[in-house]
């Protein structure tokens, strides 16, 4: 399984209809199981977690596995679950467990729907996979239409699947992606949209191209006998896109084949990532991975507007007047030095950026609310800079430091990395924290624009940052 989906309890009640119920025996088994994996995590005992996770629920190693719980953990030490199982079902050799689950924090509790998946390994079960839902006004059963307002687009969800919301990575890289899970429960098609800090190549097809390597180089360092089976360029949804037909092992001999096709409207681009668990399931899903590719539909932007004014309107905290972005919402404002076009963005997970107009740098503010009093800003930095180091190569931390802004005190880090096609960035970034809400102001230099140079531009952008309030 991919790492951490979700769905709604009632979504999976209406697709997948009755199912047969386990024996009382496996129910005793699952039942022990969820409580015994609601104590690991409450008890905040990393290891416990781990060893009850199955070998393919997450691609990464165990230690960035244990590094990133531990940094959870730490950032959020007066969070606990209380589970509440619903009904356990079987489906060939995957269990599954609906469940609520009652979250605490210090004095405040929230309820999420949640579909566990349990899969036998070495004689015991273990977690397979975890799934949160997805909006309830984005997806019609009816017409099996899923319709993303925030990334303009829209698609057809096949019969029998479950249209869940990215998590994780995924959802740090792609915040208004989508996971359908398929009716084996192992396959699923994953599409997201992200915004490329520079463009790639003169052509849209290139872009994609090159987006779509890089994609399997880095894929390429996680996994073993990792094998390009196909290429091609083709036409989807009225733009150009390049597609990819790859296999690979994540443990031990078993295989996964997956197939890619990426789409590029500069600055922004579209992914779709079929996977299945080797060539039979793949070639029986095929048709289906083919079905959601072709429903898929960008929508029309409105008349005097390009597609990413569109995106960057539709969910748009703020507004840019002269060189200054202030967001009431947000409760900040930052400012753009000469030489640098600042816009709101179009990327659903950025509130604004500055583009260096003699080079191909970029300056960004993110913003997230809903941060718990308990986490700092130390621990967002190293759990992101984590995250990192799984996309990029020869990562290096060259500084970090407490820095400052307005009386909140937060964190600067200054790194360099390779990001395959994209080329060498050097990056001066600051997270803070202020009454819930995470701001990011990163600052990134890519070459060949010079890093020295621009340093003294970054240190503008960050100490032009501030607070209405």
């Amino acid at each position: 399984m991919r790492p951490f989906k979700s769905v709604s309890l009632m979504t999976i009640l209406l697709l997948w209809g009755s199912l047969p119920v386990l024996a009382q025996d496996m129910q005793e088994q699952v039942t022990e199981f969820l409580r015994t994996y609601e104590k690991a995590i409450n008890q905040k005992s990393v290891e416990q977690v781990l060893d009850l996770m199955h070998p393919d629920h997450e691609d990464l190693p165990r230690e960035m596995l244990a590094d990133m719980l531990q940094q959870q953990f730490d950032a959020d030490p007066d969070k606990t679950l209380k589970m509440q199982v619903h009904e356990i079902a079987s489906h060939a050799e995957i269990c599954k467990a609906w469940v609520t689950t009652k979250v605490h924090r210090n004095d405040a509790a929230y309820d999420v729907n949640e579909l566990y998946l349990l899969q036998e390994h070495e004689g015991q079960l273990k977690l397979a996979g975890t799934f949160q839902e997805q909006d309830a006004n984005a997806y019609d059963p009816d017409t099996h239409q899923f319709t993303s307002t925030k990334g303009q687009y829209s698609l057809t969800v096949p019969e029998g699947w479950l249209p869940l919301k990215g998590a994780g990575l995924l959802a740090g890289i792609a915040p208004d992606s989508l996971i359908l899970l398929a009716p084996d429960l192992k396959s699923t098609v994953v599409f997201g949209l992200v915004q490329i800090p520079m463009k790639l190549a003169d052509t849209d097809a290139e872009t994609a191209r090159l987006a779509l390597l890089a994609d399997v180089k880095m894929t390429k360092r996680l996994t073993q006998q990792h094998q390009i089976r196909e290429e091609e360029s083709l036409k989807l949804a009225g733009l150009d896109a390049y597609q990819a037909i790859t296999s690979f092992s994540l443990h031990g001999e078993d295989t996964l084949t997956r197939m890619r096709v990426y789409l590029s409207e500069n600055p922004m681009l579209y992914f779709f990532v079929c996977d299945a668990p080797g060539d039979d399931s793949f070639n029986s899903y095929q048709p289906t991975f083919a079905a959601v590719l072709n429903s898929f539909c960008l929508k029309a932007p409105a008349e005097g507007m390009t597609r990413q004014e569109a995106l960057a309107a539709e969910h748009a905290s703020g507004a840019v007047a002269g060189r200054v972005y202030t967001s009431d919402e947000y409760n900040c404002f930052i400012a753009a030095p000469e030489g640098w076009e600042l816009r709101t963005s179009p990327n659903p997970a950025h509130l604004v950026e500055m583009q260096y107009a003699q080079g191909r740098s970029i300056c960004r503010l993110i913003a997230s609310k809903g941060i718990p009093d308990t986490m700092t800003a130390k621990t967002i930095c190293d759990s992101r800079i984590d995250g990192l180091k799984v996309m990029v190569k020869d990562f290096e931390e060259i500084k970090q430091t407490q820095v400052t802004i307005q009386g909140i005190t937060g964190v600067q880090s200054i790194q360099t990395f390779v990001l395959d096609e994209m080329g060498h960035f050097h990056v001066k970034e600051v997270t803070l924290i202020k009454d819930g809400v995470y701001y990011l102001i990163l600052c990134q230099c890519i070459d060949p624009d010079d890093y020295k140079v621009l340093e003294k531009d970054f240190d503008q952008v960050i100490n032009s940052f501030g607070f209405i309030q």
